[in-house]
């Protein structure tokens, strides 16, 4: 009787260490609500983004960042601009991805305060706060936010993921828009519980 109780416990602890290891992102975009241009998630990967935040600032750093072409459209006022900067944000427990900056022939940094709070975003994900701990997904890809002045390039890169306050959450490139999934870790523990002879204190 001890030893079933043991090994349920065991077992319990251990499903729960396994849940915690895994992705909170899913492996690709059928899950996620596009709140614009969906066709975007049929786009190839034609850069490859790296995320870093510091200072203030978010640098999203693709390497087509100087050689995607400029369009101009009419809501910029004639102002050049080649990408723009997407967010993927959580919201009552699906994930959201949208539009949030343009990004202009070589620029690769907009500040923090322009990724969630009032307006950047569309909504309903349009007023959403940071919160430290919490996973975001970045993204840069050819301009579809105002088509007025023409798509540039229908490509996009790589999705970025980044828990706020931490850094970037290990991705796999071999899943679009999906991170690493660790496989599950039994603690030695756990193990050496598991391998212990029962121990005997009286007949029954």
């Amino acid at each position: 009787m001890k030893l079933t109780i043991s090994l349920a416990l065991v077992l319990t602890a251990c499903l729960l260490f396994t849940n915690s290891t895994k992705a909170a992102f899913p492996q690709d975009f059928s899950d996620v609500v596009f709140i614009e241009a969906p066709y975007v998630k049929d786009w190839p990967i034609g850069s490859r983004l790296n995320v870093d935040i510091s200072g203030g600032n978010i640098n999203l750093r693709y390497d087509r960042a100087n050689s995607w072409p400029a369009v101009r459209p009419n809501s910029l006022g004639g102002a050049a601009v080649n990408a723009n900067a997407w967010g993927f944000v959580k919201l009552g427990g699906v994930w959201h991805a949208g539009t949030w900056e343009y990004l202009r022939p070589g620029q690769i940094t907009k500040k923090t305060t322009a990724f969630g709070g009032c307006c950047h975003f569309r909504s309903p994900i349009n007023n959403f706060n940071k919160v430290n701990g919490e996973i975001y997904g970045f993204m840069v890809a050819g301009v579809t936010r105002d088509t007025s002045g023409g798509i540039n390039v229908a490509q996009r890169t790589n999705v970025e993921l980044y828990r706020w306050g931490s850094g970037v959450v290990p991705y796999d490139p071999g899943n679009p828009g999906g991170v690493t999934e660790q496989e599950p870790v039994v603690p030695s523990a756990a193990i050496n519980l598991l391998l212990a002879p029962e121990e005997v204190t009286g007949a029954e």
